[in-house]
């Protein structure tokens, strides 16, 4: 009998329980890293938070991604004119939306310490593209002419070089094609509102891009009338501005992407139809 054969069996053996304790190992790993996004999913579709102006005439409630779920106001309102009740609505769901992004980034740091980058996302911002590469690297394996390390009849599977060098160059420039047109949308949407107007004219809302509240005007008429009233009035037009922002950044992020993902059909079914938010009419 072969004296190796003991050794080699042993040998089989434990690489096998290796690459099973491996599996194992990388299936736990899974299993947190699920348990993880489904629990921090469950926290983000949680987030309510209310913030009461300090002069007690505004009180909003924002969820997560810059929503704001609901508006009230007080008798309070009439110690301001229109102007000033815009601006403080405004700053006053920027507080709401600030506290609801620090406790979701808290509780991103306790699920997913390796991503430092999420409490931004959920603010609706998208990722600052990458700095471009420094010089091109894509012949470096196989040479200019395709007779390097790869050489002319040395490529993978028998592939000559110098097509698995065309090859890492076309997929190189469809990736600087890329990144270039993702560039060039975040600059874009980095100063892209939407604009929307109550029925009546006298609300007017700007959302930034990501749903960011920018500004409200209000037509100082409205303040004699009822708080509720008003309140209505301008959540329904925040919502229609939020709404067309959504729509113009969805269209946009479609052009970078091209064909590959139909952004657009993700998006819309989360939209209201055009003009159907009229609760506020007055």
């Amino acid at each position: 009998m072969d004296g190796t054969f003991p050794f080699r069996t042993g040998t089989v053996a434990r690489n096998r329980w290796g690459d099973m304790a491996d599996g194992a190992t990388t299936a736990a790993r899974q299993r947190r890293v699920l348990a993880a996004a489904t629990e921090f999913g469950a926290a983000i579709g949680a987030t309510r938070v209310t913030v009461e102006s300090p002069d007690g005439a505004v009180v909003v409630t924002v969820g997560p991604g810059n929503a704001v779920l609901d508006l009230a106001l007080t008798r309070r309102i009439r110690q301001h004119d229109g102007r000033s009740l815009g601006a403080l609505i405004v700053s006053t769901v920027r507080t709401a939306v600030d506290r609801a992004t620090q406790e979701l980034a808290a509780r991103a740091r306790e699920l997913a310490p390796d991503r430092p980058d999420l409490p931004g996302l959920l603010t609706g911002a998208l990722p600052a593209p990458p700095a471009p590469r420094s010089g091109d690297t894509t012949g470096a394996a196989a040479g200019p002419t395709g007779t390097g390390a790869a050489g002319t009849g040395g490529g993978a599977a028998g592939v000559p070089g110098d097509e698995l060098a065309a090859g890492a160059r076309r997929l190189s420039a469809e990736a600087d094609r890329q990144l270039d047109a993702y560039a060039a949308a975040w600059e874009e949407l980095e100063v892209l509102t939407a604009t929307a107007h109550s029925p009546d004219g006298g609300v007017t809302a700007v959302v930034r891009a990501g749903g960011a509240l920018e500004r409200v005007e209000l037509h100082d008429s409205l303040l004699r009338g009822e708080p509720a009233g008003l309140a209505a009035l301008v959540l329904a037009t925040v919502h229609r501005a939020t709404a067309e922002a959504s729509r113009r950044m969805a269209e946009r992020v479609q052009q970078a992407v091209g064909p590959r993902l139909d952004v657009m059909a993700l998006v819309t079914p989360h939209l209201p139809a055009e003009g159907a938010d009229e609760e506020g009419r007055a």
